[in-house]
Protein backbone atom coordinates (compact mmCIF):
# COMPACT_ATOMS: atom_id res chain seq x y z
CA UNK A 1 0.00 0.00 0.00
CA UNK A 2 1.11 3.33 -0.49
CA UNK A 3 1.41 6.66 1.45
CA UNK A 4 -1.23 7.86 -0.76
CA UNK A 5 -3.67 4.77 -0.65
CA UNK A 6 -3.26 4.65 3.21
CA UNK A 7 -4.53 8.32 3.45
CA UNK A 8 -6.62 9.05 0.64
CA UNK A 9 -7.74 5.80 -1.09
CA UNK A 10 -11.54 7.20 -0.84
CA UNK A 11 -10.43 10.36 -3.32
CA UNK A 12 -7.96 8.13 -5.20
CA UNK A 13 -9.04 7.71 -9.40
CA UNK A 14 -12.21 9.86 -9.47
CA UNK A 15 -13.59 13.36 -10.57
CA UNK A 16 -15.71 13.02 -7.78
CA UNK A 17 -12.54 12.19 -5.28
CA UNK A 18 -10.95 15.23 -7.22
CA UNK A 19 -13.74 17.79 -6.19
CA UNK A 20 -14.34 16.28 -2.77
CA UNK A 21 -10.82 16.24 -1.74
CA UNK A 22 -10.08 20.10 -2.88
CA UNK A 23 -13.42 21.11 -1.51
CA UNK A 24 -12.32 20.37 1.94
CA UNK A 25 -9.13 23.21 1.42
CA UNK A 26 -9.68 26.25 3.71
CA UNK A 27 -11.44 28.76 1.63
CA UNK A 28 -9.67 32.11 2.93
CA UNK A 29 -11.44 35.04 2.54
CA UNK A 30 -9.86 37.02 -0.23
CA UNK A 31 -9.26 40.39 1.32
CA UNK A 32 -6.31 41.99 -0.18
CA UNK A 33 -3.78 41.45 2.23
CA UNK A 34 -0.69 44.02 3.51
CA UNK A 35 -0.15 46.33 5.71
CA UNK A 36 -3.09 48.48 4.54
CA UNK A 37 -5.22 44.97 4.55
CA UNK A 38 -4.15 45.26 8.63
CA UNK A 39 -5.16 48.16 9.60
CA UNK A 40 -8.51 47.28 7.72
CA UNK A 41 -9.44 44.42 10.33
CA UNK A 42 -8.35 47.73 12.91
CA UNK A 43 -10.86 50.37 10.72
CA UNK A 44 -13.85 47.54 10.72
CA UNK A 45 -13.45 46.67 14.72
CA UNK A 46 -13.94 50.30 14.85
CA UNK A 47 -17.09 50.53 13.10
CA UNK A 48 -18.50 47.66 14.69
CA UNK A 49 -17.41 48.73 18.28
CA UNK A 50 -20.00 51.55 17.18
CA UNK A 51 -22.82 49.04 17.37
CA UNK A 52 -21.80 47.83 21.01
CA UNK A 53 -24.99 48.10 23.25
CA UNK A 54 -27.29 48.96 20.55
CA UNK A 55 -28.16 45.76 18.88
CA UNK A 56 -30.12 42.99 20.01
CA UNK A 57 -28.00 40.33 22.06
CA UNK A 58 -29.61 37.48 20.87
CA UNK A 59 -28.27 38.06 17.36
CA UNK A 60 -28.53 40.28 14.02
CA UNK A 61 -28.19 40.13 10.59
CA UNK A 62 -25.43 41.68 8.46
CA UNK A 63 -28.19 44.22 6.56
CA UNK A 64 -29.34 45.41 10.99
CA UNK A 65 -26.00 45.67 11.61
CA UNK A 66 -24.73 47.78 8.27
CA UNK A 67 -27.80 50.25 9.31
CA UNK A 68 -26.77 50.57 12.68
CA UNK A 69 -23.49 51.61 12.01
CA UNK A 70 -24.48 53.88 9.28
CA UNK A 71 -27.19 55.53 12.15
CA UNK A 72 -24.11 56.28 14.33
CA UNK A 73 -21.95 57.77 11.34
CA UNK A 74 -24.79 59.83 10.85
CA UNK A 75 -24.77 61.19 14.72
CA UNK A 76 -21.46 62.14 14.13
CA UNK A 77 -20.31 59.25 16.49
CA UNK A 78 -17.19 58.08 14.37
CA UNK A 79 -14.08 55.26 15.44
CA UNK A 80 -10.56 56.52 16.10
CA UNK A 81 -9.25 55.23 12.58
CA UNK A 82 -11.62 55.91 9.66
CA UNK A 83 -12.05 54.64 5.98
CA UNK A 84 -14.36 57.85 4.53
CA UNK A 85 -14.17 55.97 0.68
CA UNK A 86 -15.12 52.95 2.84
CA UNK A 87 -17.87 54.84 4.71
CA UNK A 88 -19.22 56.57 1.28
CA UNK A 89 -19.41 52.91 -0.26
CA UNK A 90 -21.20 51.13 2.77
CA UNK A 91 -22.61 53.48 4.89
CA UNK A 92 -23.88 56.00 2.68
CA UNK A 93 -27.49 55.81 1.18
CA UNK A 94 -30.70 56.41 1.06
CA UNK A 95 -33.01 53.76 0.69
CA UNK A 96 -31.32 50.70 3.42
CA UNK A 97 -33.17 48.11 0.57
CA UNK A 98 -32.16 49.45 -2.38
CA UNK A 99 -28.77 49.71 -1.24
CA UNK A 100 -28.21 46.55 0.51
CA UNK A 101 -29.48 45.08 -2.77
CA UNK A 102 -26.63 46.67 -4.10
CA UNK A 103 -23.54 46.01 -1.63
CA UNK A 104 -24.60 43.54 0.38
CA UNK A 105 -22.70 40.64 -1.18
CA UNK A 106 -19.61 42.60 -0.58
CA UNK A 107 -20.66 43.90 2.71
CA UNK A 108 -20.95 39.97 3.78
CA UNK A 109 -17.44 39.67 2.47
CA UNK A 110 -15.92 42.12 4.27
CA UNK A 111 -17.96 40.34 7.44
CA UNK A 112 -16.47 36.87 6.40
CA UNK A 113 -13.22 38.24 7.21
CA UNK A 114 -14.02 40.18 10.73
CA UNK A 115 -15.83 36.35 11.21
CA UNK A 116 -12.54 34.59 10.61
CA UNK A 117 -10.52 37.45 12.62
CA UNK A 118 -13.17 36.27 15.78
CA UNK A 119 -15.16 39.53 15.61
CA UNK A 120 -18.31 37.86 14.78
CA UNK A 121 -19.95 35.06 16.08
CA UNK A 122 -22.48 32.75 14.37
CA UNK A 123 -26.02 32.13 16.20
CA UNK A 124 -27.05 30.93 12.79
CA UNK A 125 -27.11 31.74 9.30
CA UNK A 126 -28.89 34.88 9.88
CA UNK A 127 -28.18 36.01 13.28
CA UNK A 128 -25.08 37.05 14.04
CA UNK A 129 -23.40 38.24 17.79
CA UNK A 130 -20.21 40.86 17.79
CA UNK A 131 -17.22 39.75 20.39
CA UNK A 132 -16.53 43.11 21.25
CA UNK A 133 -13.64 42.47 23.40
CA UNK A 134 -12.12 40.93 20.47
CA UNK A 135 -12.91 44.09 18.59
CA UNK A 136 -11.38 46.39 21.01
CA UNK A 137 -7.86 44.13 21.30
CA UNK A 138 -7.28 45.54 17.77
CA UNK A 139 -8.95 49.13 17.88
CA UNK A 140 -7.10 49.49 21.15
CA UNK A 141 -3.89 48.87 19.04
CA UNK A 142 -1.45 51.12 17.46
CA UNK A 143 0.63 50.84 14.83
CA UNK A 144 3.74 49.10 16.87
CA UNK A 145 1.38 46.47 18.18
CA UNK A 146 -1.06 45.70 15.74
CA UNK A 147 0.93 43.09 13.74
CA UNK A 148 2.27 41.14 17.05
CA UNK A 149 -1.55 41.43 18.09
CA UNK A 150 -2.74 40.34 14.98
CA UNK A 151 0.11 37.20 14.87
CA UNK A 152 -0.61 35.48 18.42
CA UNK A 153 -4.65 35.76 17.16
CA UNK A 154 -3.54 34.08 14.20
CA UNK A 155 -1.40 31.26 16.32
CA UNK A 156 -4.06 30.90 18.74
CA UNK A 157 -6.55 30.06 15.92
CA UNK A 158 -8.34 26.94 16.52
CA UNK A 159 -10.49 25.17 13.56
CA UNK A 160 -12.90 24.16 16.16
CA UNK A 161 -13.46 27.54 17.67
CA UNK A 162 -13.14 29.65 14.34
CA UNK A 163 -16.85 30.33 13.11
CA UNK A 164 -15.29 31.49 9.52
CA UNK A 165 -13.82 27.65 9.08
CA UNK A 166 -17.06 25.89 10.52
CA UNK A 167 -18.80 27.65 7.91
CA UNK A 168 -17.44 26.34 4.97
CA UNK A 169 -19.08 24.15 2.76
CA UNK A 170 -17.07 20.96 2.66
CA UNK A 171 -15.26 20.87 5.89
CA UNK A 172 -16.78 19.79 8.98
CA UNK A 173 -15.83 20.37 12.21
CA UNK A 174 -17.07 18.42 15.32
CA UNK A 175 -16.21 17.69 18.06
CA UNK A 176 -13.05 15.59 17.63
CA UNK A 177 -11.59 18.78 15.63
CA UNK A 178 -8.51 20.42 17.66
CA UNK A 179 -6.45 22.02 14.70
CA UNK A 180 -4.30 25.15 14.88
CA UNK A 181 -3.03 25.51 11.16
CA UNK A 182 -0.49 27.90 11.95
CA UNK A 183 1.46 25.37 14.74
CA UNK A 184 0.86 22.89 12.02
CA UNK A 185 2.93 24.32 9.16
CA UNK A 186 5.50 26.36 11.03
CA UNK A 187 6.15 22.28 12.90
CA UNK A 188 6.20 20.99 9.40
CA UNK A 189 8.21 23.51 7.38
CA UNK A 190 10.39 23.07 10.82
CA UNK A 191 11.06 19.29 10.56
CA UNK A 192 10.59 18.48 6.94
CA UNK A 193 13.95 20.84 7.02
CA UNK A 194 13.74 22.40 3.15
CA UNK A 195 12.26 25.02 1.37
CA UNK A 196 8.43 24.17 0.69
CA UNK A 197 5.54 25.25 -1.80
CA UNK A 198 2.49 26.45 -1.59
CA UNK A 199 1.31 23.33 -2.87
CA UNK A 200 2.19 20.81 -0.20
CA UNK A 201 1.32 23.47 2.63
CA UNK A 202 -2.15 24.21 1.16
CA UNK A 203 -2.87 20.66 0.20
CA UNK A 204 -1.20 18.94 3.58
CA UNK A 205 -2.03 21.30 6.09
CA UNK A 206 -4.62 23.70 4.55
CA UNK A 207 -7.67 20.77 4.69
CA UNK A 208 -9.43 19.72 7.65
CA UNK A 209 -11.21 15.69 6.46
CA UNK A 210 -11.43 13.04 8.58
CA UNK A 211 -7.99 13.38 10.59
CA UNK A 212 -9.19 16.34 12.69
CA UNK A 213 -5.57 16.52 15.16
CA UNK A 214 -2.97 18.79 14.25
CA UNK A 215 -0.59 15.95 15.44
CA UNK A 216 -2.17 13.78 12.85
CA UNK A 217 -2.47 16.15 10.38
CA UNK A 218 1.60 16.98 10.62
CA UNK A 219 2.23 12.99 11.08
CA UNK A 220 0.68 12.64 7.79
CA UNK A 221 1.81 15.78 6.22
CA UNK A 222 5.86 14.59 6.86
CA UNK A 223 4.84 11.28 5.55
CA UNK A 224 4.01 12.61 2.29
CA UNK A 225 5.88 15.92 1.66
CA UNK A 226 9.05 13.47 2.71
CA UNK A 227 8.46 12.00 -1.04
CA UNK A 228 7.16 14.73 -3.06
CA UNK A 229 9.63 16.41 -5.62
CA UNK A 230 11.02 20.58 -4.50
CA UNK A 231 9.63 21.78 -7.62
CA UNK A 232 5.90 22.74 -7.24
CA UNK A 233 4.56 21.85 -10.75
CA UNK A 234 6.72 18.64 -10.15
CA UNK A 235 4.58 18.54 -7.04
CA UNK A 236 1.30 18.99 -8.68
CA UNK A 237 1.73 16.10 -11.42
CA UNK A 238 3.60 13.18 -9.11
CA UNK A 239 0.51 13.61 -6.48
CA UNK A 240 -1.82 13.81 -9.09
CA UNK A 241 -0.63 10.98 -10.94
CA UNK A 242 -0.32 8.61 -7.61
CA UNK A 243 -3.89 9.72 -6.73
CA UNK A 244 -4.73 8.53 -10.03
CA UNK A 245 -6.68 11.85 -11.05
CA UNK A 246 -6.59 11.20 -15.02
CA UNK A 247 -9.35 11.22 -17.27
CA UNK A 248 -9.77 8.72 -19.97
CA UNK A 249 -7.45 9.34 -22.69
CA UNK A 250 -5.12 9.12 -19.36
CA UNK A 251 -4.21 13.43 -19.14
CA UNK A 252 -3.92 14.92 -15.83
CA UNK A 253 -6.97 16.62 -14.62
CA UNK A 254 -7.37 20.34 -14.53
CA UNK A 255 -8.16 22.61 -11.51
CA UNK A 256 -11.59 25.05 -12.61
CA UNK A 257 -11.09 28.83 -11.84
CA UNK A 258 -10.94 29.46 -7.85
CA UNK A 259 -10.41 25.51 -7.31
CA UNK A 260 -6.42 25.85 -6.84
CA UNK A 261 -5.78 24.63 -3.16
CA UNK A 262 -2.98 27.62 -3.39
CA UNK A 263 -5.69 30.14 -4.49
CA UNK A 264 -8.24 29.24 -1.78
CA UNK A 265 -5.83 28.70 1.08
CA UNK A 266 -3.07 31.76 -0.18
CA UNK A 267 -3.98 34.41 2.24
CA UNK A 268 -3.71 32.22 5.57
CA UNK A 269 0.39 32.26 3.66
CA UNK A 270 0.26 35.86 3.25
CA UNK A 271 -0.66 36.31 6.79
CA UNK A 272 2.33 34.21 7.76
CA UNK A 273 4.40 35.49 5.96
CA UNK A 274 3.10 39.25 6.75
CA UNK A 275 3.18 38.41 10.52
CA UNK A 276 7.23 37.63 9.81
CA UNK A 277 6.87 34.26 9.90
CA UNK A 278 7.31 32.64 6.91
CA UNK A 279 10.03 34.26 3.97
CA UNK A 280 8.52 33.81 0.43
CA UNK A 281 11.61 33.18 -2.48
CA UNK A 282 10.14 34.81 -5.47
CA UNK A 283 12.89 33.49 -7.62
CA UNK A 284 12.38 29.45 -6.58
CA UNK A 285 8.68 29.98 -5.38
CA UNK A 286 9.15 28.60 -1.94
CA UNK A 287 9.14 29.28 1.27
CA UNK A 288 11.33 29.22 4.44
CA UNK A 289 10.83 29.93 8.19
CA UNK A 290 11.92 33.35 9.66
CA UNK A 291 14.24 33.05 12.59
CA UNK A 292 11.50 34.62 14.57
CA UNK A 293 9.37 30.75 14.08
CA UNK A 294 12.75 29.31 14.57
CA UNK A 295 13.09 30.44 18.04
CA UNK A 296 8.98 30.22 18.98
CA UNK A 297 9.66 26.67 17.79
CA UNK A 298 12.31 25.87 20.04
CA UNK A 299 10.91 27.30 22.89
CA UNK A 300 11.05 24.85 25.77
CA UNK A 301 6.83 25.01 27.35
CA UNK A 302 5.31 26.18 23.98
CA UNK A 303 5.40 28.26 21.15
CA UNK A 304 2.08 29.78 22.21
CA UNK A 305 3.44 31.15 25.54
CA UNK A 306 6.60 32.37 23.50
CA UNK A 307 5.11 34.24 21.22
CA UNK A 308 2.15 35.73 24.34
CA UNK A 309 5.45 36.88 26.38
CA UNK A 310 6.67 38.79 23.09
CA UNK A 311 3.46 40.36 23.16
CA UNK A 312 2.73 41.63 26.29
CA UNK A 313 6.33 42.83 26.45
CA UNK A 314 5.42 45.30 23.66
CA UNK A 315 1.98 46.12 24.96
CA UNK A 316 4.07 47.30 28.46
CA UNK A 317 6.76 49.17 26.56
CA UNK A 318 4.61 51.14 23.74
CA UNK A 319 1.12 51.41 25.04
CA UNK A 320 0.65 54.47 27.33
CA UNK A 321 -2.50 53.29 28.74
CA UNK A 322 -2.05 49.19 28.61
CA UNK A 323 -3.36 47.59 31.50
CA UNK A 324 -7.01 47.49 29.31
CA UNK A 325 -5.31 45.89 26.30
CA UNK A 326 -3.18 43.55 28.10
CA UNK A 327 -6.06 42.28 30.48
CA UNK A 328 -8.37 42.16 26.85
CA UNK A 329 -5.40 40.10 25.68
CA UNK A 330 -5.48 37.98 28.69
CA UNK A 331 -8.56 37.36 29.10
CA UNK A 332 -8.73 35.88 25.36
CA UNK A 333 -6.03 34.39 25.69
CA UNK A 334 -7.21 32.55 29.46
CA UNK A 335 -8.56 29.40 27.66
CA UNK A 336 -5.23 28.20 26.01
CA UNK A 337 -3.34 28.90 29.51
CA UNK A 338 -5.74 26.67 31.34
CA UNK A 339 -5.45 24.27 27.99
CA UNK A 340 -1.82 24.14 28.90
CA UNK A 341 -1.39 23.69 32.63
CA UNK A 342 -4.58 21.38 31.86
CA UNK A 343 -2.03 18.78 29.65
CA UNK A 344 0.94 19.63 31.50
CA UNK A 345 1.29 18.95 35.20
CA UNK A 346 4.74 20.87 35.46
CA UNK A 347 3.72 23.80 33.46
CA UNK A 348 3.16 25.94 36.76
CA UNK A 349 6.56 24.62 37.50
CA UNK A 350 8.09 25.17 34.16
CA UNK A 351 6.34 29.28 34.00
CA UNK A 352 7.85 30.17 37.47
CA UNK A 353 11.20 28.52 36.30
CA UNK A 354 11.51 30.82 33.21
CA UNK A 355 10.42 33.82 35.34
CA UNK A 356 13.29 33.21 37.28
CA UNK A 357 15.54 32.45 34.78
CA UNK A 358 14.49 35.38 31.87
CA UNK A 359 13.53 38.50 34.05
CA UNK A 360 11.71 41.02 32.15
CA UNK A 361 12.96 44.50 31.57
CA UNK A 362 11.55 47.69 30.55
CA UNK A 363 13.41 50.08 27.78
CA UNK A 364 15.16 52.08 30.96
CA UNK A 365 16.59 48.19 31.80
CA UNK A 366 13.93 48.33 35.23
CA UNK A 367 12.69 45.07 36.18
CA UNK A 368 8.95 44.15 35.04
CA UNK A 369 6.20 42.06 36.48
CA UNK A 370 4.96 39.21 34.20
CA UNK A 371 1.98 39.58 33.52
CA UNK A 372 1.79 35.70 32.85
CA UNK A 373 2.87 34.60 36.21
CA UNK A 374 0.29 36.70 38.04
CA UNK A 375 -2.43 35.47 35.50
CA UNK A 376 -1.83 32.25 36.67
CA UNK A 377 -1.62 33.04 39.64
CA UNK A 378 -5.04 34.42 39.98
CA UNK A 379 -6.32 31.21 37.52
CA UNK A 380 -4.77 28.84 40.51
CA UNK A 381 -6.98 31.53 42.82
CA UNK A 382 -10.26 30.62 40.72
CA UNK A 383 -9.96 34.63 40.95
CA UNK A 384 -11.30 34.92 44.43
CA UNK A 385 -9.46 37.25 46.58
CA UNK A 386 -8.05 34.80 49.24
CA UNK A 387 -8.54 37.43 52.40
CA UNK A 388 -11.70 37.67 51.60
CA UNK A 389 -12.03 34.17 49.97
CA UNK A 390 -14.55 35.04 47.80
CA UNK A 391 -14.94 36.66 44.46
CA UNK A 392 -15.32 40.53 44.67
CA UNK A 393 -17.15 41.59 41.35
CA UNK A 394 -17.29 40.97 37.67
CA UNK A 395 -15.96 43.07 35.28
CA UNK A 396 -17.70 43.78 32.03
CA UNK A 397 -15.31 41.07 30.23
CA UNK A 398 -17.11 38.21 32.78
CA UNK A 399 -14.10 37.38 34.65
CA UNK A 400 -13.87 38.55 38.15
CA UNK A 401 -11.83 41.67 39.16
CA UNK A 402 -8.70 40.48 41.41
CA UNK A 403 -4.87 41.95 41.80
CA UNK A 404 -1.65 40.04 42.23
CA UNK A 405 0.48 41.24 45.29
CA UNK A 406 4.04 39.70 46.07
CA UNK A 407 4.32 38.52 49.37
CA UNK A 408 8.06 39.21 49.76
CA UNK A 409 7.78 42.60 47.75
CA UNK A 410 8.92 43.14 43.93
CA UNK A 411 10.78 46.45 44.38
CA UNK A 412 11.82 46.81 47.68
CA UNK A 413 12.38 43.00 48.79
CA UNK A 414 13.75 41.76 45.49
CA UNK A 415 10.67 39.10 45.56
CA UNK A 416 10.97 36.71 43.22
CA UNK A 417 8.01 36.86 40.61
CA UNK A 418 6.40 33.39 40.56
CA UNK A 419 3.43 31.96 41.58
CA UNK A 420 5.09 30.93 45.25
CA UNK A 421 5.46 34.54 45.84
CA UNK A 422 1.61 35.98 44.72
CA UNK A 423 -1.56 36.51 47.05
CA UNK A 424 -4.95 36.61 44.46
CA UNK A 425 -6.33 40.02 46.91
CA UNK A 426 -9.46 42.41 46.33
CA UNK A 427 -8.85 45.73 45.78
CA UNK A 428 -9.34 46.78 49.38
CA UNK A 429 -7.62 43.93 50.99
CA UNK A 430 -4.69 45.00 48.43
CA UNK A 431 -4.56 48.62 49.83
CA UNK A 432 -4.64 47.30 53.07
CA UNK A 433 -1.44 45.13 53.16
CA UNK A 434 0.28 48.42 51.83
CA UNK A 435 -1.01 50.95 53.54
CA UNK A 436 -2.54 49.86 56.56
CA UNK A 437 -0.85 50.38 60.25
CA UNK A 438 1.43 47.60 61.09
CA UNK A 439 -0.88 45.82 63.33
CA UNK A 440 -3.41 45.65 61.11
CA UNK A 441 -0.93 44.33 58.02
CA UNK A 442 -0.12 41.85 61.17
CA UNK A 443 -3.70 40.57 61.38
CA UNK A 444 -4.17 40.12 57.42
CA UNK A 445 -1.29 37.99 57.39
CA UNK A 446 -2.51 36.18 60.12
CA UNK A 447 -6.12 36.43 58.44
CA UNK A 448 -4.46 34.58 55.40
CA UNK A 449 -2.66 32.14 57.50
CA UNK A 450 -5.35 31.06 59.02
CA UNK A 451 -7.82 30.52 56.50
CA UNK A 452 -5.45 28.37 54.40
CA UNK A 453 -4.59 30.96 51.16
CA UNK A 454 -0.49 31.28 53.00
CA UNK A 455 1.16 28.58 54.56
CA UNK A 456 5.12 27.67 54.97
CA UNK A 457 5.00 24.66 51.84
CA UNK A 458 5.01 27.62 49.38
CA UNK A 459 8.02 28.88 50.98
CA UNK A 460 9.39 25.72 51.05
CA UNK A 461 9.09 25.28 47.29
CA UNK A 462 10.75 28.03 46.83
CA UNK A 463 13.77 27.13 48.58
CA UNK A 464 14.02 23.25 47.46
CA UNK A 465 12.55 23.49 43.96
CA UNK A 466 12.87 26.82 42.81
CA UNK A 467 16.29 27.55 44.63
CA UNK A 468 15.39 31.57 44.64
CA UNK A 469 14.31 32.20 48.88
CA UNK A 470 17.40 34.17 50.49
CA UNK A 471 18.16 34.65 54.13
CA UNK A 472 16.89 38.36 53.16
CA UNK A 473 13.63 36.97 52.03
CA UNK A 474 13.14 35.07 54.89
CA UNK A 475 13.40 37.64 57.81
CA UNK A 476 11.22 39.89 55.51
CA UNK A 477 8.74 37.05 55.99
CA UNK A 478 8.82 36.39 59.73
CA UNK A 479 8.24 40.78 59.77
CA UNK A 480 5.08 40.93 58.52
CA UNK A 481 3.74 37.89 60.34
CA UNK A 482 3.82 36.17 57.33
CA UNK A 483 5.76 32.60 58.74
CA UNK A 484 5.91 31.72 62.35
CA UNK A 485 9.38 31.72 64.61
CA UNK A 486 9.56 28.18 64.16
CA UNK A 487 9.12 27.91 60.48
CA UNK A 488 11.73 30.46 59.80
CA UNK A 489 14.16 28.61 61.66
CA UNK A 490 12.83 25.64 59.17
CA UNK A 491 13.28 27.80 56.09
CA UNK A 492 16.76 29.25 57.10
CA UNK A 493 17.93 25.57 57.98
CA UNK A 494 16.56 24.93 54.19
CA UNK A 495 18.67 27.46 52.86
CA UNK A 496 21.74 26.88 54.66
Amino acid sequence: MTVFEEFFSKYMGRREGFDTFHNEVINMPRDQFSDTGLDKIRTLAGYLLLTEGKLDTSGVNYKTTLECIATQLKNNNYPLYRDVELEKRYFTYTDINLHYELIGRMFRHLMALCTFFGFIKSISRQRKIFNYDKCKEYYLSDNKILMPVARNNLMMLNAKDNDFIKSLRGITIDDKTDYRPTYAILRYMHQINRPVTKFELSILLGRIDSLKTETSIIERALKIGSILPRDEQTQISYFFSNMKWKDSNNNLFQYATSQEPYFKFNSFLLFLEAFELIVYDNINNTYTLTEYAEGLLADDISYLIADLEQLLILVDDYTADNSELNDLILYQRNPELLRLAREDKTFIEKMNNRSLNNPIYDRSGKRQRNRLIAELAKIQADYKCQYAQRKIFKKPTGKYYCEAHHIIEFNTENGPDITNNLLILGPEAHMLIHHACKDEIDDAFMQLRSNGALDVNRFKEMAIVYNCLTVEHVEALANKKAITSSEKAELLSLIT
